[in-house]
């Protein structure tokens, strides 16, 4: 066993229960779109379909990552609450996207 391959009790403790955060920029999006809804600020189709876009690509991005951190032994608990908070936001969306659909329809 090589000097490099001998880890402390401590280094094995803080990579077992490491939690995997999300980015600033993707922290300070979510809770932008959930501000946006909570407001009923979306009126355009356009931009609805711009956050679902971002929430997808992030939800794509977190599962991987759940699938990596599970692969090497991690603790997925903050993974699955970000992850939960992603899909209840995507639900959100495009709940609001059919409904500006529908609104729209009504006009013509």
């Amino acid at each position: 066993m090589l000097d490099d391959d001998i880890r402390t009790t401590q280094e094995i403790e803080h990579d077992i229960c490491r939690t995997y955060e999300l980015e600033v920029y993707e922290r300070a999006s979510l809770n932008e779109i959930g501000r946006m809804l909570d407001f009923g600020l979306y009126y355009e189709e356009d931009v609805v379909l711009e956050h679902i876009d971002f929430i997808e690509r992030l939800q794509s991005k977190l599962q991987q990552i759940r699938t990596d951190e599970i692969r090497e032994g991690y603790s997925v608990m903050t993974l699955d609450e970000s992850l939960l908070e992603v899909e209840k936001l995507f639900r959100k969306l495009t709940h609001t996207l059919h409904i500006i659909r529908h609104n729209n329809n009504d006009l013509f």
